[in-house]
């Protein structure tokens, strides 16, 4: 596994702990099975994960309702919604740079 694709596994990683920390188990968990796919060399688990982004009940549909100790409605979205671009971005990089032997 490449640096990018390490990086976009582990912000995966932080997504779906926010995710599970704010009631979205199933999330959580498809987030998880998509890693271990990655992780196993699956190149295609990265270029389908468009799939959660763009359309009805994706990732971007999701507000954020279940609020932790000391959270507010606007920073718990905010931070979703950078954990998400974060995660985007870095598979639209690893997508952009792939090389294959």
């Amino acid at each position: 596994m490449g640096p990018l694709t390490k990086e976009l596994t582990e912000n995966m990683e932080y997504l779906a702990r926010f995710m599970e920390s704010h009631n979205e188990p199933s999330w959580a968990s498809d987030i998880r099975v998509t890693i271990k796919k990655i992780a196993s060399g699956s190149f295609s688990s990265v270029e389908n994960m468009r799939s959660w982004w763009g359309t009805y009940g994706t990732l971007n549909d999701i507000i954020i309702r279940e609020l932790n100790d000391g959270e507010t409605f606007d920073s718990v979205n905010n931070k979703f919604s950078e954990l998400q671009d974060n995660v985007y971005t870095l598979r639209e990089l690893v997508i952009k740079n792939a090389t294959f032997d």
